[in-house]
């Protein structure tokens, strides 16, 4: 027995009622049936459709679904039929009165690619006993492809056979159009990012440079010469590590940053960041406290790049820590991965900060308000660095003002 359609108008009902086949309720193998979605609300839609409403509650619905863009059908897994509502032939851009509507024939109206990821998906999530959620372009005779959403659940019985899918459609155009052009913005902001970063470095050399022949000609410096070039010598250098940490950012999120992999000491790695992040903790007046296993550790990866993930984590810690602070780096092997631990007792984070930590230019409030706070790079940088070695990297914290710790997982070299 077939399930009819909405009978929202006259021609409808004159379709529901013949004896021929109906169109809009087909049967076909279910291996291409269409699923559906969730039910609209007050699971409104049961067998026979929008029949099951009174007069009010039909049109209601009716009108909730072509505001929303909308469109709903069923599938009966018994029946083996499959059930439109009019607002399903607006979505695909398809006459009633010349489509007919089958399960093979609405495949042709996916693009190709979708067709199958849809069949594939929809089988496993009826077999999962989950909902099913599917985005896909439509091939329409205008020739537009608009987007569409679709998602739904079945219902099984005792058994835990499934009897029925009761499905929503809805236009997510708009959505994918804007989601398009953040996309674009966020490539133009990395190569903003990239060209600035190139300009800006360039004019460093040579003033490094210039400062260098400075000292070799001054003479014997007095107090104030020797305090100009250490700043100037501390500056540059900061300007540079920036300024590195931007251009990788940028090749990172575009992906032409390469690694040259080899066999690393995990040891070596480590003192060539706290030797770059000496600095950092000296101006600080931090303790420094270095714990390594007595068995060497080995991990695979660019010797470059660990050190500059270790030694912005350490960085870190030495900025958002008052001064005269704690910090603890540790490194033990467990479970087949290299665990490289990084604790002080700083400003810590709160747990609302906690999942803009690792995102570029995100940083906790208290944080952005510091005078000595970064720019919300070098936690970035590392997180997509350590990710490229198949690493991962999570931060912890009591919360604010009970310091905070950065865990980072390598797999070792065997």
């Amino acid at each position: 027995m077939c399930v009819r359609a909405s009978p929202t108008t006259a021609a409808v009902r004159a379709r529901d009622s013949s004896t021929s086949r109906t169109r809009g309720t087909v049967t076909n193998q279910e291996n291409h049936r269409v699923a559906g979605a969730a039910r609209p609300p007050g699971d409104a839609i049961e067998r026979g459709g929008a029949e099951a409403l009174p007069g009010n509650g039909r049109e209601r619905l009716a009108l909730a679904l072509t505001a929303g863009q909308m469109g709903a059908f069923e599938l009966d897994f018994i029946a083996d039929t499959l059930w439109w509502s009019p607002q399903m032939y607006l979505l695909f851009g398809v006459d009633p009165a010349h489509f007919e509507v089958t399960p093979d024939s609405v495949l042709t109206l996916l693009q190709p690619e979708d067709a199958q990821e849809f069949l594939r998906l929809r089988r496993e999530a009826i077999d999962q006993r989950r909902p099913f959620v599917f985005e896909f372009r439509a091939r329409r005779g205008d020739g537009s492809q608009p987007w569409l959403h679709l998602r739904g659940q079945a219902a099984y019985d005792e058994h835990g056979k499934p009897l029925r899918s009761f499905g929503v459609v809805m236009d997510i155009t708009e959505r994918k159009q804007l989601e398009q052009m953040l996309r674009e913005a966020d490539r133009n902001k990395d190569d903003f990012i990239a060209i600035v970063a190139h300009e800006l470095r360039n004019p460093l050399a040579p003033i490094r440079n210039a400062l260098h022949v400075l000292r070799q000609t001054a003479g014997t410096p007095d107090a104030t010469t020797v305090w100009c070039h250490e700043v100037l010598q501390r500056q540059v250098g900061q300007m540079t590590r920036l300024l590195d940490d931007l251009l990788d950012v940028s090749r990172l999120s575009r992906g032409q940053l390469r690694l040259d992999r080899v066999p690393v000491s995990l040891a070596e790695a480590i003192e060539h960041a706290v030797e770059t992040a000496g600095p950092s903790i000296e101006s600080g007046r931090h303790a420094l406290n270095v714990s390594l296993p007595p068995l060497p550790l080995q991990v695979e990866g660019d010797p470059t790049r660990l050190a500059q993930v270790f030694c912005n984590v350490l960085i870190n810690a030495a900025k958002y820590t008052p001064a005269g602070g704690q910090i603890l780096l540790s490194a033990q092997a467990h479970d087949g991965h290299a665990v490289v631990r990084v604790a002080d007792n700083g400003i810590g984070i709160a747990a609302d900060d906690m999942p803009r930590i690792f995102q570029i230019f995100g940083q906790a409030k208290p944080a952005s308000d510091r005078a000595q706070g970064g720019q919300g790079i070098g936690l970035a940088l590392a997180k997509g660095l350590i990710e490229m070695h198949g690493g991962a990297i999570e931060a912890y914290s009591d919360g604010l003002g009970k310091g905070s710790e950065f865990v980072m997982r390598l797999p070792l070299f065997r």
